[in-house]
């Protein structure tokens, strides 16, 4: 995938949600509507795509969830909770 385009997509009690990246453009889609990224919300975006890649998060985590919401300043963010991998427990890597 190329660093400047993505597509992401998760589900929690709330709903749906979808990031896409097509290079100069990005969209958020949520319960609530279709928000287009512009400025800094999508050159923030965009480069938050190569990290959670470089992670692997499903591959070191059984579960994931949106645990609560929270603000920081004026901004709503989300509190993520993981579930360990047994897999990785068992070999001592948890």
């Amino acid at each position: 995938m190329a660093p400047d385009k993505g597509y992401e997509s998760f589900a929690i009690q709330g709903g749906t949600f979808e990031r896409v990246i097509n290079g100069a453009r990005g969209w958020l889609k949520n319960p609530e509507g279709v928000q287009e990224l512009i400025g800094q919300q999508l050159a923030d975006q965009k480069l938050s795509f190569p990290l959670f890649m470089i992670l692997k998060l499903t591959d070191q985590y059984s579960s994931a969830r949106v645990s609560a919401k929270d603000k920081i300043d004026d901004r709503d963010v989300y509190v993520s909770s993981f579930g360990s991998c047994p897999a990785r427990e068992s070999a001592g890597q948890a």
